[in-house]
């Protein structure tokens, strides 16, 4: 199996950056292919809140927030995110409990595969 996962920073400066470290290092722990490219031989390829359609056979997007402020036009700004969600990934990795109850409320729940990778876990 091969995984696409972007940026990874080197030394990391960002959750994003220690999320996709961390993640890198369990899926080679388990002898998982890991790629900084993605092309047609990846299988799965990790995206970061909006999904960037590659050539990857499986989209998985992270969800780290979702817009929620009322005062502002929160639907509107959530658009590319839910057309992401609902529409382009095969399955959603949620920072946190927080982040999959939000993205329940202002996204609607996701009918495919999920899981909650916190940033500090391997």
């Amino acid at each position: 199996m091969k995984v696409f996962i972007p940026s990874l920073d080197k030394p990391p400066t960002t959750g994003k950056g220690f999320f996709y470290n961390r993640l890198a290092k369990a899926l080679k722990n388990i002898g998982v292919d890991v790629s900084e490219i993605e092309d047609d031989t990846c299988n799965i390829a990790v995206n970061n809140v909006r999904v960037r359609l590659g050539k990857a056979k499986l989209q998985v997007v992270r969800i780290d927030g979702v817009y929620h402020y009322t005062g502002r036009n929160y639907k509107n700004l959530n658009k590319t995110i839910f057309k992401g969600y609902h529409q382009k990934s095969d399955g959603i990795i949620y920072q946190s409990n927080f982040s999959k109850n939000m993205a329940d409320k202002y996204l609607g729940k996701f009918k495919g595969r999920t899981a909650i990778i916190n940033n500090g876990a391997d």
